[in-house]
């Protein structure tokens, strides 16, 4: 498992993704998922673009990113999607 913090998690048939993230020297494209019965991490599809403070959802049978920032006046939350 690879060292980050600002990641995104979330669970999809009983197995834990975590995807994005910050190194300390950029923001990470890395997907990794845990598989408790097995107890292993093994390596996913990563992100097209490295994403940190990112979100995470599953719908649908799928893992979605999400990455919200401030911009402009009163500080609009704007969303957009990494696959």
């Amino acid at each position: 498992m690879q060292v980050r913090g600002f990641a995104a998690a979330a669970v999809l048939d009983g197995r834990i993704y975590v995807a994005g993230g910050y190194d300390g020297r950029r923001e990470l494209r890395t997907c990794e998922v845990f598989d408790p019965a097995a107890e292993v991490w093994q390596d996913c599809v990563p992100l097209t673009v490295g994403r940190g403070s990112l979100g995470l959802v599953a719908l649908a049978g799928e893992i979605a990113a999400l990455r919200a920032r401030l911009t402009g006046k009163g500080g609009a939350a704007r969303a957009a999607t990494a696959a």
